[in-house]
């Protein structure tokens, strides 16, 4: 989730920069939304060229920084088992953008516009994981836990992987050459 100001360079070239929230989605957090009262923070910056009223092509580095803890969630085996980890992720992508109102480059102040984006990047990853507090006495784990909790410890967490970006956005044009946006 990103908001951000967008200037316009040239005619048909723009530059941005947004700030946003990072919200993990994974199994540590307790709720089947993700830990959306611990977001994280994350910003990005982005290049883009238009194509022609209805495609632009944008360029974009993304960094985003996530963390959770089972320290204090109840409820279940969170408690016990008690893991957290530090994340942060630096894309680097290519999106293709759609405008459905046909008028990229032609904005006009007080427009606002929906548009849509897809793309591919490459994510460089760094990730602190921590179960030094887990609970090993406790008599009631499955039997596949232990192994693999085990069998995790020694598993290499990639420093790289692909990512695909899909999203959508809303623009409202503040000024001749300066935009608002927000997008997730």
């Amino acid at each position: 989730i990103f908001l951000g100001l967008q200037g316009a360079a040239q005619l048909l070239s723009e530059v941005g920069f947004g700030l946003g929230a990072a919200i993990y989605q994974g199994d540590l957090s307790p709720h089947w939304i993700g830990s959306y009262t611990k977001p994280g923070v994350s910003f990005q910056l982005t290049g883009q060229r238009n194509i022609n009223s209805f495609l632009a092509i944008r360029a974009g580095y993304a960094h985003a920084s996530i963390s959770d803890n089972e320290e204090n969630y109840t409820g279940g085996v969170h408690q016990l088992r008690n893991f957290s980890f530090k994340a942060s992720v630096n894309e680097l992508s290519a999106q293709l953008l759609v405008n459905p109102t046909f008028n990229n480059g032609w904005e006009e102040p007080g427009n606002l516009r929906p548009y849509f984006f897809a793309g591919i990047g490459i994510g460089l990853l760094s990730v602190e994981r921590d179960w030094s507090r887990f609970n090993y006495t406790y008599p009631h784990w499955q039997s596949w836990v232990l192994p693999g909790l085990a069998q995790d410890s020694v598993t290499a967490i990639p420093s790289t992987i692909f990512t695909f970006p899909v999203g959508v956005g809303l623009r409202y044009q503040i000024g001749e050459n300066v935009a608002l946006y927000a997008e997730g």
